[in-house]
């Protein structure tokens, strides 16, 4: 999704610079600060959901804590510090995971998205988002991100373009939940727990591309890097119903 022309040219700039950058692995399991936090995987009756594809909960690691254990990587890693629930992920402007694609759990006809997050900056910068074409275009499967009002956008795409829906206004510096979904027919998107705007859409397509937390890739290059934390990010290959996506915003 195209951003902020200054933006995306700064980061082409910074990457051709650095040339190949090596991505590190994490799995459940790894830790990389003392584990100091409690167990959260029960804490809402959803996240033991086995519709679950994917949950991060930042406890200390950007391990995967859903049934599949997926292996989540970055090249520039988060730091923790105390977050939503029990510890959260800092995000500098340069820090980005992401994981593998192709698994069909990642390509569901229905999904949902949500994260807690604490914008820092007012910019067009990525929450998390499923790539399509990646490596040659600028379009997202799905997305959460905002522009520099900072407004809530979730976008799709139909294979030709993207169709964005844009939602309210978020308030930097403060923790609120953000989310949508989509039930095959309407896509929705939530804020703190409530519906704010909706619109019926054609089914979105998928391929294998990347899935991004904290920054987007277009044509190839990563961009859009989120600047405060994240927390408690979820993604469920069915459309959540409002009463749960109310409950995951306590």
């Amino acid at each position: 999704m195209v951003r902020v022309a200054a933006l995306r040219m700064t980061t082409l700039a910074l990457i051709a610079g650095c040339g190949r950058i090596e991505f590190d692995a994490q799995t459940r399991g790894d830790a990389d600060v003392a584990d100091v936090a409690t167990d959260t995987t029960t804490e809402d009756g959803l996240a033991g959901d086995p519709a679950l594809a994917l949950y991060i909960p930042f406890e200390g690691s950007f391990a995967d804590a859903s049934s599949h254990a997926a292996a989540v990587q970055c090249a520039f890693c988060p730091t923790y510090a105390p977050g939503r629930v029990g510890l959260g992920a800092v995000y500098s402007g340069t820090t980005c995971l992401q994981l593998a694609g192709g698994a069909p759990r990642f390509q569901a006809p229905q999904f949902t998205i949500a994260a807690w997050i604490r914008a820092d900056v007012a910019n067009g910068q990525t929450v998390l988002s499923k790539t399509y074409d990646s490596m040659s275009s600028v379009l997202n499967s799905w997305e959460i991100w905002m522009d520099s009002a900072p407004t809530l956008v979730v976008t799709t795409t139909d294979g030709a373009g993207n169709l964005d829906l844009a939602g309210g206004t978020l308030t930097v510096g403060t923790w609120e939940h953000v989310a949508a979904t989509y039930d095959g027919t309407s896509k929705r998107m939530y804020r703190n727990g409530t519906e704010v705007a909706a619109e019926v859409i054609a089914p979105t397509v998928y391929d294998g591309s990347l899935l991004m937390f904290g920054c987007d890739r277009d044509a190839g290059v990563n961009v859009s890097h989120f600047v405060g934390m994240l927390d408690e990010l979820r993604v469920y290959e069915r459309a959540l119903s409002a009463v749960e996506l109310a409950a995951l915003a306590q």
